[in-house]
């Protein structure tokens, strides 16, 4: 099975083509100018990881909400689960970091 995907990790934005067993192993990965695009590539289709960046209530402050970040990255499937016990949240004015 072909794959095509853009790689996003730099800017040259490389158009690849990934060529998967039928287990789903990766055979090749084609048209990358870097290893980046490499190992993007095989996460991607293996393992997709996402950076969550959200919002969390924040009570006694100018604003409602204040902008958060996750640390790390969570895998692709686990975003909503992790978004649903964000939403709990609610922090108090002022927020020390």
């Amino acid at each position: 099975m072909k794959t095509e995907m853009i790689c996003i990790v730099c800017p040259m934005s490389c158009h690849m083509e990934i060529e998967q067993a039928e287990d789903g192993t990766i055979l090749s990965v084609m048209g990358n100018s870097c290893n980046r695009g490499d190992s993007y590539a095989r996460k991607e289709l293996t393992m997709p990881m996402r950076m969550l960046t959200t919002t969390v209530a924040i009570e006694g402050a100018l604003h409602r909400r204040l902008p958060v970040i996750l640390t790390g990255e969570i895998p692709k499937e686990k975003q909503e689960e992790v978004m649903k016990e964000i939403s709990k949240i609610c922090v108090k004015a002022p927020v020390l970091y």
